[in-house]
């Protein structure tokens, strides 16, 4: 299941990538118990509670919710996530975008900010 979803999170970007210091690192675990945060990702916006970007390049900092970049080392990441099939198991609903100007967030939500832990 991950694998399968893990493609989700590797659109083409035609946008030019974020700058330094506006970037979330994040990792992909399969294991419940070393992820901090649940997330679904949807096809269907109005049900997003964050628009994201896929950064294309680990040379950028740490910095917002909304710009992420996936790393493999757990010890790096800002916060680990596990991807979850159902909306009502996870603890933030995502929608990848292809520009940085289209990332954010869309509704008042609780992680809002905390995403970027280090």
């Amino acid at each position: 299941m991950i694998r399968a979803l893990r493609t989700i999170l590797v659109p083409t970007w035609t946008a030019t990538p974020p700058r330094a210091s506006d970037v979330a690192l994040i990792s992909v675990t399969g294991v419940r118990e070393r992820a901090d945060v649940m997330v679904h990702v949807t096809d269907t916006r109005a049900n997003a509670d964050l628009f994201v970007f896929k950064a294309q390049s680990r040379n950028m900092a740490r910095g917002q919710d909304e710009v992420w970049y996936e790393v493999d080392v757990v010890a790096i990441a800002d916060v680990s996530i596990m991807l979850v099939d159902s909306i009502r198991a996870a603890d933030l609903v995502v929608h990848f975008v292809g520009s940085r100007d289209l990332a954010g967030w869309r509704r008042s939500h609780d992680l809002d900010g905390k995403l970027i832990t280090r």
